[in-house]
């Protein structure tokens, strides 16, 4: 484990008495746990119910750009990691984040890509806008409510049935 994965960060997004001391994995899973419908934009929302009743299609299918972009405002910014998306074969986008230093990918959503994904196929791209867009904004609220709300046990179950290969995908 990198000392960047050792280390808390703490989120601009709290006021300085609430901060949160977490690690980017546990922001990672509050991310995933967090993720919904209404995050979606209405035209993939309907593309995704689709898919879902016809292929069961996991929950974090569509939410790549809002998963990432919040990464990105809670610490991904302050560790050095920078935006990437590739269009894919199918024509979607797929969103992550790279280190800039050390080339680490982390991919909040690495679930709704399949078989060998090339990520070094992607290029670097801000976000639609500067400060965390709508939906980020709700995402991020939904994220600290959560970690006020939840039990510290409760977390850690979560993690345990995380893998480190399902949040990040090192890249040399």
């Amino acid at each position: 484990m990198s000392a960047a994965e050792n280390c808390a960060f703490r989120s601009a997004a709290v006021e300085p008495q609430n901060q949160i001391m977490k690690t980017p994995e546990q922001w990672l899973v509050e991310i995933k746990m967090s993720l919904s419908d209404d995050l979606l934009t209405p035209q993939r929302r309907r593309e995704i119910r689709q898919e879902r009743l016809s292929l069961g299609v996991r929950r974090v299918r569509g939410h790549c750009y809002v998963a990432t972009e919040a990464a990105y405002h809670l610490f991904g910014k302050d560790l050095g990691y920078v935006p990437e998306r590739v269009r894919c074969a199918d024509g979607d986008t797929h969103w992550w984040l790279r280190n800039k230093r050390t080339g680490h990918i982390i991919d909040p959503t690495v679930e709704e890509i399949s078989g060998n994904f090339d990520y070094r196929s992607g290029r670097p791209g801000g976000f639609l806008t500067r400060e965390p867009s709508r939906r980020c904004r709700i995402l991020m609220q939904k994220v600290h409510s959560a970690a006020v709300e939840s039990e510290p046990d409760l977390w850690r179950e979560s993690v345990n049935n995380e893998s480190a290969s399902e949040i990040c995908v090192a890249i040399s």
